[in-house]
């Protein structure tokens, strides 16, 4: 008996797991939409109404709809969510927190990559594709790359505690680089800095440095407030 209650219990962690992967999927999946304006800044989200929309039941629903409030990518109403404005002073804060966690999620990569433990090439592919689309003036295409560019080193580094934080960001990312401010910039200007950050971490990986040289070289490579105001 005390077996088949070992077992259920088990299976209970498992649905439970199932139930969290598939609320985060929706949470990308709104965060997504956000960021490409098909849902609307002032526009209410309503967890019946969503359920309907993706054929699923209201708990993954709802738990998505948490998960995005918490992490302050949704406001939480009386009865329903709303996307809340983005500005250029959130844009700004965002990216000062990518620059405190990127900097322990690459010192970490650049050590893998020395060690042969992890393969750079994926950062290699992630940067190309990123040259296509600025190319193209493909906005959307170089976002996704753009993302994929850094998520690449949170993979390498095995910090999952950092990344964890970083996947939390990753959401606020997609859509604050939808700020008009930040789409005036020029995509190939965008390109240059991973180019030249792509570069700097190359040389790391030969010979890797301290904390405080990754930390300046990420400083540089996020868009500074200055390029907002032009």
């Amino acid at each position: 008996m005390a077996q088949k209650g070992s077992v259920r219990s088990s299976l209970s962690g498992i649905r439970s797991l199932k139930k969290v992967s598939l609320a985060n999927t929706i949470a990308d999946m709104i965060a997504q939409a956000i960021a490409e304006q098909s849902i609307k800044p002032g526009e209410r989200i309503v967890e019946v109404s969503l359920a309907e929309k993706l054929n699923v039941s209201r708990v993954p629903v709802r738990e998505a709809l948490k998960i995005l409030a918490t992490q302050g990518v949704l406001r939480e109403g009386r009865q329903s969510y709303e996307v809340p404005e983005a500005s250029d002073d959130t844009a700004q804060q965002v990216q000062e927190a990518r620059v405190l966690l990127e900097s322990l999620l690459l010192r970490d990569a650049i050590r893998h990559w020395h060690d042969g433990s992890e393969d750079i090439s994926s950062l290699t592919l992630a940067l190309e594709q990123m040259k296509r689309s600025a190319k193209a003036q493909n906005y959307e295409e170089f976002r996704n790359g753009d993302l994929a560019f850094h998520r690449e080193i949170t993979l390498a580094a095995h910090n999952e505690v950092v990344r964890a934080l970083w996947e939390m960001i990753a959401r606020h990312v997609l859509i604050v680089l939808n700020v008009p401010g930040y789409r005036r910039i020029d995509l190939q200007l965008l390109t240059r800095k991973h180019i030249e950050l792509h570069a700097f971490i190359l040389e790391q990986v030969k010979t890797p440095g301290p904390l405080e040289e990754v930390r300046a070289a990420l400083e540089a490579h996020f868009i500074p407030t200055e390029a907002l105001q032009r």
